[in-house]
């Protein structure tokens, strides 16, 4: 579920939603664990990674095809290239 969405939810929904949005988040914490531990990734504050890649995701979300005139090359360098590179890369 997207995050701008959870405001609309009741408080027993919203506060179970919040919980898996949670687990979800440090499932991928534990991904980039793995990949830190197996070489693949550079060492990163883990659980700082795993919030920006849901906040990629969930921005992805708000991106559709009719409202925004960007190419597919264009869509990795404004999405997920700040995450991978890192935010204040050239």
């Amino acid at each position: 579920m997207r995050t701008s969405a959870f405001s609309a939810l009741p408080e027993p929904i919203r506060a179970s939603m919040f919980d898996a949005q949670s687990r979800l988040t440090e499932r991928f914490a534990g991904m980039i664990s793995d990949g830190i531990a197996e070489g693949a990734l550079r060492p990163v504050d883990a659980a700082i990674a795993a919030h920006m890649l849901g906040a990629t995701l969930n921005a992805a979300s708000d991106l559709r095809a009719d409202a925004v005139q960007v190419t597919a090359a264009e869509v990795a360098a404004l999405y997920a290239k700040p995450m991978l590179m890192g935010v204040f890369s050239r």
